[in-house]
């Protein structure tokens, strides 16, 4: 079995490995951040001098009396065990789940540990299999948490290979290291402005559950306005503005340097691992088998695009990308948003290819893929406009509405039917799409199993097609997004002939 639960007794020949508990001392690193949670809190009370309702305050300490007894029935209730064929996981109180990964499906072994993991000499073990399922279903297993040098011996047991020193280790590659001139790249982003409007939102909703969030009195008004006419109401929104930005640039430099710290990939021949260490407070490894390596996507944020900046993740066999990009550090990163020579030289080094494919010019797809996109915008402008002017009842206005659709969407339709392309490139794959993030997927074509083709009433009728190339590795599908009809048939004829000759016609006529 494969991730599934089970009831079933384990079978006799792993009676030999005992069940682990998990170290007690999990218990006090989970009650800590509970615990923390209550500084703010605290301070929020000394510094606006008022006392929350007794309801609020019995709701934060039965739900910090919850947290801690969750934690303790789950911490008593998990038992481990590493045998010849299986590693076991076994939880619950009430409801038992029993869940197993065989070893030879092992394709990664992610280890982290946070500052409190760190200093109890805890870790957490992600293993990951050949699933594509995500969430409980999944067939990866995570081991939250395990004494230090449990982790690191399971980590070299599943990937032998993997507890060699990166940094110290001659017969090792080294294929990219940390750059602490691409940190500017990391504030080029909507999470810049993002972050402090999720601060300020969180800090209100606070003072409103401890029952503080009173209006200004009337004399406070009054100094505000004063303030307001002494320094000029201009002086004071760009004042506000700076300090806003402000605290989304030092939260994104932060969350950069806590993210990447010393980070470091290197590839093992010898062991066939590509191994990549990061993380400052949360230190990070990453094992990844070469041999399951099947492409590279590279992805590029519409703000970091006028610059030629993106950050690159591996298409891997058995290992679905899960939203882990480069911003958050994902075990299938290459490193952070760099200038994009730099991001396609270490794709190419990891690919073990003279160039990256994304390097190479690719194929545009046919105008009636442009028209499509710019009937989409004129379709949002027209039903924005109508809905603007029946809700305000005000022509005007729904002109208005309809004029600023117009002034964002068109722009963004044509930058989508830009960035469609396709290419075959070298045993290479290569499909782009996106436009507030382009996408460019890099697949071997040895690594295609099938293909599919769907096609909307619209596409039919503009004859177009959106090619899907289906694979074990990464998503699991990747797709030529409205290509033309011969198009895609000469895309899946260069990658894959003899999986595509038998259904094409001898005659020429295209698919049967």
């Amino acid at each position: 079995m494969n991730g599934v639960d089970s009831t079933e007794p384990t079978p006799a020949r792993h009676e030999a490995a005992p069940w682990q508990r998990l170290p007690r001392r999990l218990l006090v690193v989970r009650a800590i951040p509970s615990l923390l949670a209550l500084v703010p809190i605290g301070l929020a009370f000394l510094l606006l001098g008022e006392v929350p309702a007794s309801g609020a305050l019995y709701a934060i300490v039965a739900a910090l009396l919850f947290s801690l007894l969750r934690d303790i029935a789950r911490i008593a209730s998990t038992r481990v065990r590493v045998g010849v064929e299986l590693v076991e996981l076994r939880t619950g109180v009430f409801t038992t789940t029993h869940r197993s990964v065989p070893r030879d499906r092992v394709r990664t072994v992610d280890v982290r540990a946070g500052v409190l993991q760190r200093i109890a000499a805890l870790a957490v073990v992600r293993i990951g299999t050949g699933e594509q399922s995500r969430g409980e279903d999944s067939g990866d297993l995570e081991l939250d948490a395990v004494d230090e040098h449990v982790a690191r011996r399971l980590q070299q047991q599943l990937l032998p290979g993997t507890d060699v020193d990166p940094s110290g280790d001659d017969a090792t590659e080294q294929l990219a290291r940390l750059r602490w001139r691409w940190m500017p790249w990391s504030i080029v982003s909507w999470w810049t402005l993002a972050l402090p409007a999720i601060l300020i939102g969180s800090l209100a909703q606070l003072a409103r559950v401890l029952g503080v969030d009173q209006p200004l009195d009337e004399q406070a008004a009054r100094d505000l306005a004063s303030d307001a006419n002494q320094f000029g109401t201009l002086l004071l929104v760009v004042v506000g503005a700076a300090a806003f930005l402000a605290v989304g640039v030092v939260a994104r430099c932060a969350s950069f340097v806590e993210t990447w710290w010393s980070f470091e990939l290197r590839r093992d021949r010898a062991a066939g691992l590509l191994r990549a260490r990061r993380g400052l407070f949360t230190k990070r490894t990453t094992s990844l088998q070469l041999a399951r390596i099947r492409g590279m996507q590279l992805r590029e944020p519409l703000l970091l695009r006028p610059w030629r900046v993106g950050s690159a993740s591996v298409i891997t066999t058995g290992l679905a990308d899960r939203g882990e990009s480069a911003e958050r550090g994902g075990g299938t990163s290459l490193g952070p948003s760099a200038p994009r020579e730099q991001v396609e030289s270490v794709g190419a080094r990891v690919l073990d290819t003279p160039r990256a494919p994304t390097a190479g010019t690719l194929q545009p797809h046919p105008p009636a893929a442009r028209r499509r996109r710019l009937v989409r915008a004129a379709g949002a402008a027209v039903g924005a406009g109508a809905a603007t002017g029946i809700g305000t009842g005000r022509i005007e206005f729904g002109v208005l509405g309809a004029a600023l659709v117009v002034a964002i969407a068109v722009p963004l339709a044509l930058d989508l039917a830009r960035s469609l392309g396709h290419a075959k490139l070298d045993g290479w794959l290569v499909v782009r799409s996106g436009s507030l993030l382009r996408r460019t997927s890099v697949l071997e074509v040895d690594g295609i199993v099938g293909w599919a083709g769907r096609r909307s009433y619209f596409q039919r009728r503009a004859g177009l097609l959106t090619l899907v190339a289906a694979t074990a590795a990464g998503d699991g599908a990747y797709a030529a997004t409205d290509a033309g009809e011969s198009q895609a048939v000469a895309i899946a004829l260069a990658a894959t002939p003899d999986l595509v000759l038998p259904f094409i016609e001898r005659a020429g006529q295209g698919p049967r």
